[in-house]
């Protein structure tokens, strides 16, 4: 990057689910990592906390060794909140005592109630100093940017946009096959319950159609939900899907749905979207500004399960609409959201932050 010096990036262990790694593995497969000589640091894989010290404690040793080799150019940190935040903090910290410039890279829509909640306290003080002092913030949309900068406004606060990788081909599906779709983690904060309530509810007027929930998390409670009442015969769940069973599961899906109560820019609504499938997601982070307020698809307030099951009404009865918001939809993410444009933007990035 600079002479011999390295960029090192540090997040959550590139095998684990969700966003965040798919955002990472989607840069290490189109290059970014070989044309910069990035070395990753894994800060956490599994819950508990022996585990988490037995990732944590060697990324903190790895990074404190190449700061005392005098081996990094740039330090760029994925984020989320709560404890994600905190070990990236020490990183951070340790980027500083040795004048190193770091990234912070913010991907969680709580962030900033998760900053409110402590606000005033020793533990806001030190989220502000993190962020304050990094040579660049980097959040997922314009709407966040202008957020953060009002929050943290000697922050040096830029956007970056979640890629999304082009779908190569799709698979056949039979035209029998009809279901809703949900990818992420079976919880509550991701509206998941309120979507079987909502599904449950336009049952009876679409018997051919399923509820297909693909994520690991609540399985029991969500499947217990789903037999009270009474549609457990149709929803499916699968657990953890990724790449080849994922793009199966999209090619054939109906409709993505994601009613979370809190998100960044997650990336299932961008594959939905370069896959063709129609998107209705609630009101939520960075999903209004990537579904141009409601133009590419259907936006809902989080936890109005009638708001849902009407919009999935409309998508599932109204094949034209329906059809329109793929178009749309599919223009959008090839427009804003490809992978190559992303990547380029990172790497100027990286360029600026690192030589200043």
């Amino acid at each position: 990057m600079v002479g011999d010096k390295k960029i090192v990036m540090a997040g959550v262990a590139l095998q684990s689910p969700g966003g965040m790694t798919s955002v990472v593995r989607c840069y290490r497969k189109f290059g970014l990592f070989e044309r910069h000589d990035v070395v990753y640091l894994e800060t956490y894989r599994n819950p508990g906390l022996l585990s988490q010290l037995r990732v944590f404690v060697p990324a903190v040793w790895k990074l404190l060794a190449m700061l005392l080799g005098r081996e990094v150019a740039l330090l760029h940190v994925h984020t989320a909140s709560y404890g994600s935040f905190g070990r990236k903090s020490i990183l951070c910290a340790f980027a500083r005592a040795f004048s190193v410039p770091y990234i912070v890279h913010v991907h969680c829509g709580e962030f900033l109630d998760f900053y409110q909640q402590r606000r005033g306290k020793l533990s806001g003080y030190l989220i502000e100093q993190t962020l304050n002092h990094a040579r660049l913030v980097l959040v997922l949309s314009e709407g966040w940017k202008h957020r953060f900068s009002d929050v943290f406004p000697r922050a040096q606060v830029e956007v970056l946009t979640n890629p999304v990788e082009p779908v190569q081909g799709m698979c056949e599906v039979s035209a029998t096959t009809r279901y809703i779709l949900f990818l992420g983690r079976l919880r509550q904060k991701k509206g998941v319950y309120d979507l079987v309530r909502a599904f449950a509810r336009i049952r009876s007027e679409f018997p051919d159609v399923s509820l297909v929930l693909a994520g690991d998390g609540e399985l029991d409670e969500v499947g217990q939900l789903a037999a009270e009442l009474g549609v457990a015969d149709a929803v499916r769940l699968t657990g953890w899907v990724e790449d080849d069973a994922k793009q199966r599961l999209l090619s054939g899906a109906e409709v993505l749905a994601l009613p979370s109560y809190f998100e960044g820019l997650p990336i299932s609504i961008l594959e939905a979207m370069a896959a063709g499938v129609p998107v209705i997601a609630s009101r939520v982070g960075s999903i209004p500004e990537a579904l141009e307020d409601g133009r590419c698809g259907v936006l809902f307030q989080p936890g109005d399960v009638d708001a849902l099951a009407d919009g999935l009404k409309s998508l599932l009865e109204n094949s034209c609409f329906a059809s329109m918001l793929s178009s749309l939809g599919l223009e959008r993410v090839n427009q804003h959201y490809a992978v190559k444009p992303v990547i380029h933007r990172l790497e100027k990035v990286y360029r600026e932050c690192a030589i200043k």
